[in-house]
């Protein structure tokens, strides 16, 4: 009978063991994702030169409690070009964030 309660504690250790560490807290803050400057300082406008290469600056993504998100962020690009006047391009920049809790999102 002494085995029998021995094993029904270990039962009960584990399972207490699993609840308590499955009840983490919510995580209620948002993710911080910030852009990057390009090589003339700016950040909310982007400079494209006719027939030259040009380089997306880049950003960081962090979270308080998964830390460094660069892993899990996958974008889409779509760029829109409107001719405003002959010598001035309009580019819009549409960025699809294709990944969903870690998994690619169905478009």
């Amino acid at each position: 009978m002494k085995h029998l309660s021995f094993l029904n504690l270990i039962l009960v250790f584990g399972l207490l063991s699993i609840f308590i560490i499955s009840c983490e807290d919510e995580d209620n803050v948002a993710p911080t994702i910030r852009l990057l400057a390009d090589k003339n300082g700016d950040i909310d406008k982007v400079y494209v030169v006719l027939n030259e290469d040009w380089q997306d600056p880049g950003y960081t993504a962090d979270d308080n409690t998964d830390k460094d998100l660069l892993l899990f962020i996958r974008f889409l690009t779509l760029l829109v070009i409107k001719q405003k006047r002959k010598e001035l391009l309009l580019l819009e920049m549409r960025c699809i964030n294709l990944l969903e809790n870690g998994k690619l999102k169905k478009l």
